[in-house]
């Protein structure tokens, strides 16, 4: 037995109407045209999306140009040897953080570097069981210059590991090592193993306790007295210390080893007759050209540190500065020197770490990586171009011939290649909606004649 519905079966619909021609037309354009727009802004997008940071051109007497080239050197975070390409080069690892910190650039590569300084403190400043005061002094500079503390650098208080290593203290670590004239002097607590007692680290040491401890800082004081009793008759300073009197008549006095100590004395006891008498032997052996000669020839390194020492005590610094401008690495030279300095005739990080703090006249008591830009701009040159020769026949007025330049070969070259064909992203994506847009138009005119048959 079947039931029946008391539902009323719907209303028939009235046929459906069939668009207009119009309509369809509309419909496909606004819709075409939305595809074309969207296509253009992705294309557009991505070319700005992709575009590299802006480059820098390297000009002679530039430490933008040489921060630049330093970066390149850096293995992920420090500075293999340029003597020995097997061995961690430590001390260059920290002079690169200070060099990067003069130039006010890479702050982000100068946290790697000083990150892996604080993991091998011991592998740096006691590499086997002789304690390098240098190194102590070197890491506790590279502290106070990034923000860090120097007394719990890596978890060593490395100011108290230099003053422990400072006569007459260092006779409580190995008695009888400090003789009675070498009160003040920073030196190592067993045979020296590439830190002899000298100029260069006394004054690193000077000028990172004075950092520490401020005015009146006592290993300071000590270390500045001791300094300046080892200045010989003649102004300047011997490359290793000794009985002043006997260690100047025999070594005489030595480039780099006077102007470090300048640089440090200029800082810590700017009035001292000791910086003057400093100064005037610096400018005795300056060269006509203004370089400074090291083992009989003209030298980067021992220039640039007498070019900061100069600046430093307040001395014309422009004739050195000047030469040690010319001796940079510019777009003339191969790709992977710009930027450089030479030791040697070859690019050389110690070169160009100490060009460097010469060409921004670097104060190492205020020296900070504050402030400094994330990264450091990489160099770019002009690519190379020739004027291609006056054709010898006629050439038919009748077809246009792009212009040309000669492909410039080499791994450092830059390829110009004729005016046609598309120019990068931007004109990609102009092409595309070109395209795009020609098809839509097609589609447009088939719609509206089939809707018209």
């Amino acid at each position: 037995m079947f039931t029946l519905s008391t539902r009323r079966p719907p209303a028939p619909r009235p046929p459906a109407r069939r668009p207009s021609a119009r309509r369809i037309y509309r419909a496909a354009a606004c819709g075409t045209l939305a595809a074309v727009t969207a296509i253009a802004v992705g294309l557009v997008g991505a070319s700005t999306a992709a575009a590299a940071p802006a480059g820098h051109t390297p000009t002679a007497g530039d430490a933008t140009a040489a921060a630049s080239w330093l970066t390149g050197q850096v293995r992920t975070d420090h500075i293999m040897s340029s003597f020995d390409p097997t061995q961690v080069d430590y001390g260059s690892t920290a002079d690169t953080v200070l060099s990067l910190a003069a130039a006010k650039l890479g702050a982000t590569t100068s946290a790697a570097l000083t990150s892996y300084l604080a993991a091998n403190v011991a592998a740096y400043a006691q590499p086997t069981t002789d304690p390098q005061p240098g190194a102590y002094a070197k890491l506790a500079l590279v502290a106070e210059t990034t923000g860090a503390d120097p007394t719990a650098f890596g978890g060593v208080d490395l100011i108290d590991a230099l003053g422990r290593l400072q006569c007459p203290a260092l006779n409580t670590v190995a008695a009888g090592t400090c003789a009675a004239w070498e009160d003040g002097e920073f030196k190592n607590a067993v045979a020296p193993n590439f830190a002899y007692p000298a100029p260069f680290t006394q004054a690193l040491g000077i000028l990172a306790a004075k950092r520490a401890g401020g005015a009146g800082d006592p290993i300071a004081t000590a270390a500045t007295a001791f300094l300046e009793a080892q200045q010989c008759p003649d102004g300047g300073w011997a490359f290793e210390f000794g009985d002043a009197a006997s260690q100047c008549a025999t070594d005489g006095s030595d480039g780099d080893s006077t102007a470090m100590a300048v640089q440090a004395l200029a800082l810590v006891d700017p009035g001292a007759a000791s910086v003057s008498k400093g100064v005037a032997w610096l400018q005795g052996q300056q060269q006509p050209d203004g370089s400074y000669v090291a083992f009989g020839a003209a030298s980067v390194n021992t220039t640039a540190e007498a070019a900061q020492a100069l600046a430093l005590a307040g001395a014309d610094a422009t004739a050195p500065l000047g030469w040690l401008a010319d001796q940079q690495a510019i777009c003339s030279a191969p790709a992977s020197a710009r930027g450089s300095f030479a030791y040697a005739g070859s690019p050389n990080v110690l070169a160009t770490n100490q060009a460097v703090m010469a060409l921004t006249s670097a104060n190492w008591l205020t020296l900070s990586a504050s402030g400094s830009a994330a990264d450091v701009p990489p160099l770019t040159c002009p690519a190379a171009t020739t004027t291609p020769p006056a054709p010898t026949t006629p050439v038919s007025t009748a077809v246009a011939v792009a212009p040309t330049t000669t492909v410039a070969s080499g791994p450092d070259a830059t390829a110009t290649l004729p005016a046609t064909g598309v120019d990068g992203p931007r004109d990609l994506a102009l092409a595309g909606i070109g395209l795009l847009a020609l098809i839509a138009g097609g589609a447009m005119i088939t719609i509206g004649r089939r809707s018209a048959a």
